[in-house]
């Protein structure tokens, strides 16, 4: 009679009596072949899942509905420090999971017996405390019935992903905050290719030259630099490919886009690659025009106010903190019969005007110096260069602090 599908054929039990009535032979169930096959198939089956299990670098564990471990794998001895017979018997919230997070734990555990499948990242600690970032993916076990009777929990180490993440977050950061700078510096930032052209400027840039960004970006930046200051330029370029790297600050002219010239202190670098070659320069220039202007303006006062020296009716000398005569009217020299070449310093005319008493009038002169009151007046003899002696009254007071900081000292005599 054939078998149906999943029934075990077996041979029917019979006995074999011979001609006396007596058993001969005795019949017993045997298994067929194909259900032989069917144990085996499944014992190969298992024993890979449990090679597999074994194996895996991800912490297997499963666990009965009151919480204990039932099985442990490797991985999970490598990912928290437990081997399999200190595990197995303990509840897992007394190994793994930490006090701030068990119950969430309870909840994830209530979720799983309700036959659903959960799958977070969390955190679980190591046996020797440090906290471990894993990625959990718990599922119901049920039995033949269908009830739930365990749960089966994958731990995935995920510490090189949130590294990774963490990284990559930092550098976004990094990037947005170098974009914020960049574009909201108060002075200009440029980056240049090796071969010259603007790839990149900030809108400080865009106002200090008078072009858009799409404009600059166009141009080599050789082409907006004053043809006085072009050839510095270059060579400065030239140092820095042949990595001479310096940072010191350097005041240039620039030609705006309306043809005015603008000065700028800048500074320029390069960004190399691995193998040293220079992947772009990077500039920053600060508008300095207005200073410039102020310069001037002032040089061209010192100017006017030493030509008012030189013009003075009275006898009038201008010095500076360094003792150096800065200017000597002509009736200072008709005077004295002195020529302005023989008068470079207040040493040469404390020399010659006073003779024995050139240390005692050069010490006074330096105490005006060092002291700066507010005018000192004195009447002294003087000897002119023809011998005669005439006797002069001085005035002397400090004037002030000259565009390139040296201090100022007017002396006035008649």
């Amino acid at each position: 009679m054939p078998f149906k599908p999943g029934e075990m054929p077996v041979k029917t039990r019979s006995m074999l009596r011979d001609s006396i009535g007596s058993v001969s032979s005795l019949s017993l169930p045997v298994a067929s072949t194909a259900t032989r096959h069917c144990v085996t198939r499944k014992e190969r089956h298992n024993a890979q899942l449990a090679a597999v299990v074994a194996a895996s670098d991800d912490a297997i564990i499963s666990l009965g509905t009151d919480f204990v471990v039932q099985s442990w794998n490797a991985g999970a001895q490598r990912m928290f420090g437990y081997g399999e017979a200190e595990a197995i018997g303990h509840r897992l919230t007394e190994l793994i999971i930490p006090e701030v997070d068990k119950d969430e734990s309870a909840a994830i555990l209530a979720t799983v017996l309700n036959g659903q499948t959960v799958l977070k990242e969390l955190l679980r600690r190591h046996r020797d405390g440090h906290l471990v970032p894993v990625e959990i993916n718990t599922s119901p076990i049920r039995g033949r019935s269908g009830r739930v009777i365990g749960t089966s929990v994958i731990y995935r180490d995920i510490s090189e992903r949130r590294r990774a993440k963490e990284t990559r977050r930092a550098l976004a950061d990094s990037e947005a905050r170098f974009r914020v700078t960049f574009e909201n510096a108060p002075v200009g930032i440029v980056n240049v290719a090796p071969d010259g052209r603007f790839l990149r400027v900030n809108e400080a840039a865009c106002r200090l030259f008078g072009y858009s960004a799409d404009e600059l970006t166009t141009k080599p930046y050789l082409d907006i630099i004053h043809p006085d200051d072009l050839a510095a330029s270059v060579a400065r370029l030239e140092e820095i490919r042949l990595g001479i790297d310096c940072y010191d600050a350097t005041d240039k002219r620039f030609l705006h886009k309306d043809g005015t010239i603008v000065w700028a202190r800048g500074t320029v670098s390069c960004v190399r690659k691995s193998d040293g070659s220079i992947d772009y320069l990077v500039g920053v220039v600060e508008d300095i025009t207005a200073r410039k202007r102020a310069e001037e303006d002032l040089r061209k006062s010192e100017e006017r106010f030493r030509s008012s020296v030189l013009l003075s009716p009275l006898p009038t000398l201008l010095y500076d903190d360094r003792e150096q005569i800065l200017a000597l009217s002509q009736s200072w020299l008709q005077g004295s019969s002195y020529s302005a070449e023989e008068l470079r310093r207040v040493e040469d005319w404390t020399a010659r005007a006073y003779g024995e008493r050139s240390s005692e009038v050069l010490e006074y002169i330096r105490r005006i110096i060092s002291t700066e009151p507010q005018a000192q007046l004195a009447e002294m003899t003087i000897r002119t260069k023809d011998g005669r002696e005439r006797l002069w009254t001085f005035a002397c007071s400090a004037l002030g602090t000259q565009s390139d900081g040296r201090r100022l000292f007017l002396c006035v005599a008649q």
